[in-house]
C-alpha cells in the first residue's frame, strides 16, 4: 500500500518537476506589460552596459519589440544612430540582454562623418513576431519586396536561422513567395546573433563571438 501511495504522489508531482526543469520565464508583470512598458524595460536592461542610452525604435508609432514567456527581441537605436537587433532573456523581475547584432539591421544604413563623431542614418526597421520556440524577423528590402527570417529560439548554439523566404507583394496585397531556403538546405551554424545579409553563414556560436562594432 505504501508503494502505491508513493507512486501516486510521484505521478502528481511530475508536472511540477517538469515545470521546474523548463526554461526560465519572464515575470508575470513583464509578460502582461504593454509594448511601451516592455520597451522601457529593454532600455533599462542596457543602462549598466556599454549600450546605455540606446532606445527601442518605433515604427508607425509603435515600439519594434516582441516577446513571449521566454524570449524577447527588439530593434534598438544606439546613441550614435546605429540600428541593432537585441535578444533579451528573463532575469528575475527584470530582463537582461543576451546578445545584440549590430550587422543585420545596420547593413541598410548610411554612415556620415561629422566634426564631432560618426552618425548612422536611415535604415530599415523590421517587423518582429515571437511564438514560443520561434522568432520571425521581416525586412522590407525594396518596395513590394520582403525578406522573412525564421529563427529557432531553442536550437543548440543559439537562435538558429532555419528559414529564409523572399516575398513579392502584388498591387492587390497578395503575398507571393519568390524564393524559400528551408532548414534542410541551410547550414547548421547560421545564428541570428551573428548573421548579416551579405554573409549569412558566419559560423560563430553565440557564446564564442564578441558583438558590436
Amino acid at each position: 500500500m505504501k508503494k502505491v501511495c508513493l507512486l501516486l504522489v510521484l505521478l502528481m508531482l511530475l508536472p511540477w518537476m517538469a515545470l521546474a526543469d523548463g526554461p526560465v520565464q519572464f515575470a508575470p508583470a513583464l509578460q502582461n506589460a504593454s509594448p511601451a512598458d516592455f520597451a522601457r524595460a529593454c532600455e533599462e536592461a542596457l543602462a549598466d552596459t556599454s549600450l546605455a542610452g540606446s532606445t527601442v525604435a518605433e515604427k508607425d508609432g509603435a515600439p519594434v519589440v516582441a516577446w513571449d514567456e521566454y524570449n524577447a527581441f527588439a530593434a534598438m537605436v544606439r546613441p550614435d544612430g546605429l540600428l541593432m537587433l537585441c535578444h533579451f532573456a528573463p532575469a528575475g523581475d527584470t530582463l537582461q540582454v543576451k546578445w545584440h547584432n549590430d550587422l543585420l539591421l545596420s547593413h541598410y544604413q548610411d554612415i556620415a562623418f561629422t566634426v564631432e563623431n560618426v552618425r548612422w542614418t536611415g535604415g530599415i526597421l523590421p517587423d518582429i513576431w515571437v511564438d514560443l520556440d520561434h522568432v520571425q524577423i521581416q525586412l522590407q528590402l525594396q518596395p513590394q519586396i520582403y525578406l522573412r527570417i525564421l529563427g529557432d529560439c531553442f536550437a543548440r548554439g543559439g537562435v538558429r536561422v532555419v528559414d529564409l523566404t523572399l516575398y513579392y507583394v502584388t498591387e492587390d496585397l497578395s503575398w507571393v513567395e519568390m524564393l524559400s531556403v528551408t532548414d534542410d538546405c541551410l547550414a547548421e551554424d547560421i545564428y541570428l546573433a551573428t548573421c548579416k545579409p551579405d554573409d549569412w553563414r558566419r559560423g560563430e556560436r553565440e557564446e564564442e563571438v564578441v558583438y558590436g562594432w
